[in-house]
């Protein structure tokens, strides 16, 4: 629910890809980009104009052209929205959704104190308190 429904762009931390498959599933016409990759900002120009879901993997931190859209720092010019990403001003559709995923189980906790307030953070990371519950779960529902 807070993936797909919050107000905040989540920045998943998803050790095992799990999510990624599943936002790839559940997203439609998702495009998905690495955080390093070259083409980065053009993609998200893109996804921006077009109104498109964009999925950034391997994200270690966020970097300066990502806050406006973060903060969604939108500027009415007559009767369109657009936003700055980069140097570029781009038109802004409001079907845009930005997906920020991580392998990295630190990168959260690594994240400064200006960023962290703008994403939702969200872990799929297991811990032996969830797969308990889960082995729980699984052997009373099968007694």
């Amino acid at each position: 629910v807070m993936i797909k429904y919050g107000s905040m762009v989540p920045f998943i931390v998803d050790p095992n890809s799990q999510a990624v498959a599943w936002l790839k599933q559940h997203a439609q016409n998702a495009e998905t980009v690495l955080a390093q990759d070259a083409k980065l900002v053009s993609q998200l120009e893109l996804s921006v104009r077009f109104g498109k879901t964009i999925i950034v993997q391997e994200v270690d931190g966020i970097d300066n052209f990502l806050f406006p859209l973060l903060r969604r720092d939108l500027v009415r010019q007559g009767p369109r929205q657009v936003v700055q990403i980069g140097d570029k001003m781009c038109d802004f559709n409001e079907g845009f959704c930005m997906y920020l995923c991580t392998r990295n189980s630190n990168a959260i906790e690594q994240l400064p104190p200006n960023a962290a307030c703008l994403v939702t953070r969200v872990s799929f990371s297991v811990t032996r308190a969830g797969l308990e519950g889960q082995l729980l779960g699984a052997t009373l529902q099968h007694e």
